[in-house]
């Protein structure tokens, strides 16, 4: 499997969706791998739910192979919910330096200088 988008179900009970681009006897390395999550609803339906597997900024990660114990192609349901929520928290991540460039600056422009020694 060469840098394809696969479904994996792990030892620990985790659903990923993630590419693959490296698979030998005893490892397989996959790149921004989404932790897929049943939610149920109120109504008796469930939502997919696509989240970070790990919160790291790192993409790409090595598993023991043993750690897999099953894989396949998702449906294109699941590959267009993989793309999407990618996007989304490639989009998040952006606004979130925005945000935190803009507090930067805000508290910059609001600071004042405080004298160290303070004696009343």
């Amino acid at each position: 499997m060469t840098n394809q988008t696969a479904i994996m179900k792990l030892i620990n009970g985790d659903t990923i969706v993630c590419k693959v681009s490296l698979t030998t006897e005893r490892l397989v390395t996959i790149h921004n791998p989404l932790l897929l999550t049943f939610r149920p609803k109120t109504d008796g339906a469930a939502s997919l739910i696509a989240t970070k597997w790990m919160e790291s900024d790192q993409t790409e990660f090595s598993l023991k192979s043993w750690h897999v114990v099953s894989y396949a192609r998702p449906s294109e349901y699941i590959c267009n919910l993989y793309d999407e929520s990618l996007n989304d928290l490639d989009d998040y991540e952006d606004n979130q330096n925005n945000y935190d460039e803009w507090e930067d600056e805000l508290i910059s422009s609001h600071s004042v200088y405080v004298e160290d020694d303070v004696t009343h």
